[in-house]
């Protein structure tokens, strides 16, 4: 009879203890003040890690290769000889959620207002 409790005890022990311990609890991500903050110790004064939003335009849709490079625009990206744009690339399973990745527009490189793929655009 003593087995059958201690086995019944050590059953209600792993119960509560998988119930207590075992259950993943999502993180929550800081903002990016929270941030800022957390990293600020580790850097120099003035030093930021977070790009400034209004900065990044991630796309909706995917962009191509432009016909020639846009001197008029503010965005270094769409001034490049190798033009670029930015995605979201979002996994709830993966801390951080969202990540900005930058994608080519072209295969090659604008050289003379047109694209010449004797040379390679590489995202680093």
């Amino acid at each position: 009879m003593q087995l059958k409790v201690e086995a019944a005890a050590q059953i209600l022990l792993g119960f509560a203890f998988c119930q207590t311990f075992g259950a993943h609890i999502p993180c929550t991500e800081p903002s990016d003040a929270e941030l800022e903050s957390m990293l600020s110790r580790h850097l120099a004064p003035g030093v930021s890690l977070l790009a400034p939003m209004e900065d990044v335009l991630p796309d909706q849709d995917l962009r191509s290769c432009p016909v020639n490079v846009s001197q008029t625009s503010s965005r270094l990206q769409d001034r490049s000889a190798s033009p670029w744009s930015y995605r979201v690339n979002e996994d709830p399973r993966r801390y951080p959620r969202r990540v900005l990745e930058a994608y080519c527009l072209c295969e090659g490189c604008l050289v003379d207002r047109q694209e010449d793929r004797s040379v390679q655009s590489e995202p680093f």
